[in-house]
């Protein structure tokens, strides 16, 4: 597939946008990184003839292509997948240090399930009160005292994540039983470069095929 990136005008589809904004993740980017947001703007732009809104409907006929839906709970039918073309871009420094952090979460909240399920010992020094385990209708009392496989019982671990006015990264949920959003985000992924062509790789977007291929072999 054709690159989309232009390839002499300088960047423009950002002119104007209110770099005062308290905590904005395109405003206070590093210049490199901005550099990528005003590649990406200007690509989308150039995609839908100058207007952001044929770039949408591209990637929502990719989405209807892709069969991507959700159904929120109690509804009966199902709705179209919202995503809009324009990706969140994290630079490199940023993103490894919230990956730091999030892993230091995950491993967390293995040993309070290991301890839940194996001693309790957070329970018999008062961290944790017996009642939220037993009150669980998702604790598996007949578990208790097994060995889970390959050692660990978190396999799959996903966090909402928001970023404050401060700049700092903060987790709203952790999504630890169904790994549902795995999917979503390879469906992301997909939509995008199929209506986009080779825009990611032209910015050096981080593949995801690592992480699949631990999934697979994890």
């Amino acid at each position: 597939m054709a690159s989309v990136l232009p390839q002499s005008a300088p960047p423009s589809a950002l002119t104007g946008y209110p770099m005062d904004a308290r905590g904005d993740i395109f405003a206070g980017a590093a210049a490199d990184v901005a550099a990528k947001w005003h590649r990406v703007a200007d690509a989308l732009l150039a995609l839908g003839d100058g207007q952001l809104d044929q770039a949408d409907a591209r990637l929502a006929r990719e989405l209807e292509d892709l069969g991507t839906t959700f159904r929120p709970a109690g509804d009966k039918d199902e709705r179209a997948w919202p995503l809009g073309p324009m990706p969140l871009l994290i630079g490199t420094a940023e993103w490894e240090a919230l990956s730091r952090g999030l892993v230091q979460r995950a491993s967390l909240l293995e040993s309070v399930i290991a301890d839940i399920y194996g001693e309790q010992q957070l329970v018999a020094d008062g961290h944790l009160p017996a009642a939220v385990i037993t009150g669980s209708p998702h604790f598996a009392r007949k578990m208790q005292g097994v060995a889970p496989v390959k050692g660990r019982y978190l396999h799959v671990c996903a966090v909402d994540l928001a970023r404050g006015p401060d700049g700092e990264w903060r987790v709203l949920a952790d999504r630890l039983r169904l790994p549902t959003g795995i999917g979503y985000a390879l469906e992301n992924r997909l939509a995008i470069s199929r209506t986009t062509g080779t825009l990611l790789s032209d910015i050096n977007a981080r593949r995801l095929a690592e992480f699949f291929l631990a999934l697979r072999n994890g």
